[in-house]
């Protein structure tokens, strides 16, 4: 018979031991292929210690096994004679390593990984299901430890009656049936574990050995069986799983041959994909209005199963050899089973929600390997992509309740957001179906969420969700909040249109800014959002965010982006300004409509169930750039609309406004000049002008430089305000409000300095020094971090 593609017990020898007594027995594999000789005599001692099961692996000889890293899972069950007790470990996130030649160049268990733990009582009528830190198997190299005693140790460690009750009758005299199984889940070929003569390779491809529930299947996986005696002889003989082994089907993208007859990777993706989903539709028979802990654990365990799946499919699809269909149907498989955990979510199941975000990004990056691809797809594929992405938002919409964490909100939300603009790259569109399943589930996560997200803010805020209106309401009266939920529950959205930065670079270049600076000056504005880049499709046509801000503002209100500068001109009946699109985001219905001016003194325009959000800008970035280098001076622009102009060591730090720059004239020839300002710094009027040459001006203002300052302020426990109108950061507490306006200017740290940051900084890593800095009487501020020291003045 033709040697299979395997890995082989080298020596064809397990060793048995235990510290107690100095137990140690090596037995020989090849008397009954597939099974492992007797063991008597273990110490009753080490069952719950160290007794431990220890065999090195090679590639079987014959084999053609091509160079990666190949991942398993892992297992063994104990069976006590003469009663139901039984025990079943598992173990995920095994890797080998092989290089060119067919060796094994390491070997490892992912750092954090558990083991999935299953027991049933003497009687048969009592099974739990715990997960542990894996303490049953290690790996060194080729080396592979299956550390029993360990593992049942913890297990009589745990909370859990029945499983304590297991294990400890395996301190008594008794004798065991027991299993080690190993079964591929990712890699480029199918590998069966065995053990060979040279001439015959033999493992065994077993049914499901595991019986309990909280166990995956192990259907396919290559086994070991054998018989123990604890305290006596173990009696009896194993019996082997199967004959002579086959190959395991394949399971992972990629290349590499022997044994199998070649069986191509797309098939191989389609058949993990086939057993993935017969374990969903397995998941369906769960009482979903009695979810028990078993039907957790069996949820998590198809949850990894997905996300292996998902890792092979973007392979093969990198690799060329899945192809669009393929793909799209092992993502409706994880759609499945994101609707069974949002049903058991509802059902009272507390899932993982690592495992849940683990298996969002595996449809984010089977769309992301689609574009890449660049094949692109036809209509019926982007129908599907469509139809798959509403199901998913649907099914996470389900996974929020009232136990549902800010932070766990949060990461779901993030991966929601790389589902649908994953989706978009490759065809899908922002339609008024998705849309609209969109706003639903963040508006079902802010309704669950909305008490602690305030409760966070201040804890004496008891508010509870009543209904939209009174959110709305609510919302505009207290923008701090606001701006909380803004940065917990929102689906932010990329655009389709980005800066062209070698276009962009040019013109600043032919201005006069040497090219270091002129290409950092592009990667600034490059961080800002293009609004006509996001399309919202409906039954009237297409919208873009630009024309969402327009609607927002009201009749009368045009909004323009320059496409050298990707910054954006707002005109209404009264006013003209730029700002600088910070991000674009779908946003609950509870969120006010209209524009609004944010704590950190953002603006924030709300129409279509689109929020942006918006810092202002420069009228003419190219041209205040160009007259600054005139005076040796680099400019950079933050993302939260800070501007800093540095020379030498001194920086300015300054924020234009969002008033009218006026009507410009149709001369704009001429340069960018600036005016001081005079008086006392204190003053909320102080503050430079820039100068245009069309006759247009900004008002260039204070600002706080150090980007920790305002989380400063609200882990203080403080509320604030931040007027870019004159730079003023009004500060409140119980009642009382103080205001403060920033110096322009920025000092380095002296040696002092640095040690009194040291002595007196908080979380947030910065420190604050009173003083009258300006001799006007009123208490000032030294704001002092790593970015430098700088003064806010108390006003008068």
């Amino acid at each position: 018979m033709a040697l299979a593609n395997g890995i082989a017990v080298t020596g064809d020898t397990v060793t048995i031991s235990a510290s107690a007594g100095g137990f140690n027995q090596a037995k020989s594999l090849l008397t009954t292929p597939g099974t492992i000789p007797n063991t008597d005599g273990i110490p009753t001692a080490s069952i719950t210690s160290d007794l431990t099961f220890t065999f090195n692996v090679a590639a079987a000889t014959g084999s053609t096994i091509a160079a990666g890293t190949y991942s398993f899972q892992g297992g063994m069950f104990i069976d006590q004679d003469g009663s139901a007790r039984r025990l079943e470990i598992s173990v995920s996130g095994i890797s080998l390593t092989f290089d060119a030649l067919g060796n094994i160049t390491s070997g490892s268990i992912a750092a954090g990984t558990n083991a999935v733990v299953s027991g049933r009582s003497a009687d048969g009528g009592a099974t739990a299901v715990i997960t542990l830190t894996n303490n049953l198997l290690s790996i060194t190299d080729a080396t592979f430890s299956i550390t029993a005693g360990a593992q049942i140790a913890e297990i009589e460690g745990s909370a859990n009656i029945i499983l304590q009750d297991l294990t400890t009758t395996f301190t008594a005299a008794a004798s065991y049936d027991y299993g080690i199984f190993l079964k591929q889940t990712g890699g480029v070929a199918g590998l069966t574990f065995g053990l060979t003569d040279g001439t015959t390779f033999f493992g065994c491809a077993a049914a499901n050995p595991m019986a309990l529930a909280g166990q995956s299947s192990f259907t396919g996986a290559s086994a070991l069986a054998g018989r123990m005696g604890v305290g006596q002889l173990a009696g009896g003989s194993a019996t082997a799983y199967a004959g002579s082994c086959i190959t395991v089907p394949a399971i992972g993208g990629g290349g590499g041959g022997g044994g199998g007859g070649g069986t191509s990777d797309t098939p191989t993706v389609e058949e993990q994909q086939q057993v993935a989903q017969e374990s969903v539709n397995e998941l369906n028979t769960i009482d979903f209005n009695n979810v028990t802990d078993n039907d957790i654990v069996a949820i998590v365990m198809v949850l990894d199963e997905i996300v292996d799946l998902g890792g092979n499919t973007v392979a093969g699809i990198e690799d060329g050899d899945v192809n669009t269909n393929t793909a799209l149907n092992v993502v409706e498989t994880i759609t499945d089973v994101l609707q069974v955990t949002g049903a058991a979510t509802q059902g009272g199941g507390d899932i993982d929600s690592d495992a849940i975000n683990s298996t969002l990004n595996g449809i984010t990056d089977i769309f992301d390997a689609l574009d890449e691809a660049g094949d692109g797809l036809n209509t019926a594929q982007i129908e599907t992509v469509q139809s798959l992405t509403e199901t998913t938002l649907t099914a996470v919409t389900e996974l929020f309740t009232d136990t549902t964490t800010i932070s766990e909100t949060e990461s779901l939300i993030t991966s929601v957001s790389s589902v649908i603009n994953s989706a978009i790259k490759v065809g899908a569109s922002l339609d008024s179906d998705l849309l609209s399943s969109a706003e639903n589930l963040v508006q079902t996560a802010l309704e669950n969420t909305l008490s602690d997200i305030a409760k966070a803010l201040d804890d004496s805020l008891n508010i509870t969700f009543e209904n939209i209106t009174t959110t709305q309401t609510l919302l505009s009266n207290n923008t701090r909040l606001l701006s909380s939920v803004l940065d917990s529950i929102s689906i932010k959205l990329s655009s389709s249109i980005s800066l062209d930065q070698s276009s962009t670079q040019s013109t600043l270049e032919s201005s006069g800014l040497n090219t270091d600076a002129a290409s950092r000056l592009t990667s600034d504005l490059a961080q800002f959002v293009n609004p006509t880049g996001v399309s919202l499709t409906n039954s009237s046509g297409t919208i873009t965010a630009q024309d969402t801000i327009e609607s927002s503002l009201g009749g009368g209100s045009t909004v323009s982006t320059d496409a050298t500068t990707g910054l954006v001109t707002v005109k209404t009946a009264t006013e003209t300004y730029p700002v600088a699109v910070r991000n674009i985001a779908i946003v609950p219905a509870s969120i006010p409509e209209g524009t609004t001016d944010l704590p950190d003194g953002s603006r924030l325009f709300v129409g279509n169930g689109i929020a942006t959000n918006v810092v202002p800008a420069p009228q003419d970035p190219v041209g205040f750039a160009s007259a600054l280098a005139d005076f040796n001076a680099d400019v950079a622009f933050s993302s939260n609309g800070g501007v800093n102009i540095s020379n030498d060591s001194l920086t300015f730090s300054g924020s234009f406004d969002f008033k009218n720059i006026g009507s410009s004239s149709s001369a704009s020839t001429g340069d960018v000049t600036f005016s001081s300002p005079t008086g006392s710094p204190a003053d909320p009027s102080y503050s430079h002008k820039v100068n245009y040459p069309d006759g247009t001006s900004q008002n260039l203002l204070p600002f706080v430089k150090d980007n920790d300052f305002f989380d400063s302020i609200k882990n203080a426990g403080f509320d604030f305000s931040t007027k870019r109108s004159t730079g003023v950061v009004k500060i409140f507490d119980s009642g009382s409000s103080a205001d403060f306006k920033p110096d322009y200017f920025v000092e380095p740290l002296s040696s002092t300095d640095s040690t009194f940051l040291q002595a007196n900084k908080d979380s947030t890593g910065t420190a604050y020094r009173p003083g009258d800095y300006n001799n006007d009487g009123v208490t000032d501020y030294e704001v002092v971090s790593d970015t430098g020291k700088q003064i806010v003045y108390g006003v008068p």
